[in-house]
């Protein structure tokens, strides 16, 4: 069985083959492969600037603009180089395959992943034993903060064999994120024997130090651990240009989980945490919500007015005799 990984690549070859300008089938094009379970590393990954050239327009984010299609481009030159150093230079070959990729993106954009993952570096102290939790070194600790940074891995890469090309308007490298709840993180919780083994794992690089380096403030900084917040972008805002090379998409997002490994590769987790689930409904939420739609119905039943009663008349004010 063949498994396309490149829909859009196959959608276009089949474009380019026809005689005529496409009329293929919507029904024809091939599933978006990037599904897959909740919080898996393929859906939460690390930006690539491919996956945020995707992500804009599955934000609808080029909706409001006076020409769409000028940004079909650019986009095949970040998802389909090699199409574009083939074609690019024949302008009818080319305005076919802009159309075609338009028609594909306005159909496929909505399974475009608009999750990304957020990577930031930790430090712990002493371990609590009332709490049963590390404290944070207050460096690293994170204290009711909503806007985050997301930079794509691919930063520094060249866009289609373009030199020092970073700044693509439309398609900006780096993500302002602001979650819609302020987010902290003071202490990680974690089982006496998983801390225990934490510690002996992080003491050797303490003790390779120097003696005189060997500070209580030093063995924290050996203590390092990684938190990965899994976030859900639902809205873009604007695109702020920083410089000739840079600029920044800022959008807002839902945290959905966060997770703390010992190491920067993520294999060993020491934490998670599920934070954007919804909670079940208390019985008193069930009750008012039940009288609300009672309430609504009556209303509807109610026969329309058809003319505009008169306001009621004040009862007369009696006075009393002294």
């Amino acid at each position: 069985m063949l498994i396309l990984k490149r829909p859009l690549f196959a959608v276009l070859m089949l474009a380019l083959l026809a005689l005529s300008p496409p009329s293929f089938s919507q029904d024809a094009a091939p599933e978006n492969p990037e599904k897959d379970s909740a919080f898996s590393s393929n859906i939460y990954g690390t930006p690539t600037f491919e996956k945020l050239s995707k992500m804009y327009w599955a934000l609808n984010k080029f909706d409001t603009a006076e020409d769409p299609k000028s940004y079909i481009e650019d986009y095949l030159k970040i998802n389909e180089c090699d199409l574009f150093k083939q074609f690019g230079h024949n302008e009818f070959d080319w305005n076919k395959i802009e159309d075609t990729t338009y028609e594909f993106l306005q159909k496929n954009k909505k399974d475009f992943s608009t999750h990304v993952s957020i990577l930031m570096p930790l430090h712990f102290e002493e371990y609590d034993f009332e709490k049963k939790a590390f404290k944070i070194l207050d460096e690293s600790k994170i204290q009711h903060s909503q806007k985050f940074e997301v930079v794509a891995s691919d930063f520094y890469s060249s866009i289609c064999d373009e030199r020092d090309r970073r700044f693509i308007p439309g398609y900006p490298h780096i993500l302002q994120i602001q979650l819609s709840r302020p987010f902290e993180l003071s202490h990680v919780p974690m089982a006496g024997d998983l801390a225990e083994a934490y510690i002996k794992k992080k003491m050797p690089k303490f003790l390779e130090l120097r003696e005189d380096y060997k500070s209580k403030n030093n063995l924290y900084l050996t203590r390092d651990a990684y938190l990965v917040m899994k976030v859900n972008v639902f809205h873009h805002q604007k695109d702020v240009i920083v410089n000739q090379d840079t600029s920044i998409a800022m959008v807002q997002a839902t945290l959905d989980r966060y997770e703390i490994y010992e190491d920067p590769d993520r294999k060993i987790l020491l934490y998670a945490k599920d934070v954007n689930i919804k909670r079940p409904q208390s019985q008193g939420e069930k009750d008012l919500k039940k009288k609300y739609q009672e309430r609504l119905k009556e209303n509807k039943n109610k026969p329309p007015l058809t003319e505009i009663p008169d306001p009621p008349v004040p009862p007369a004010e009696t006075k009393t005799s002294p």
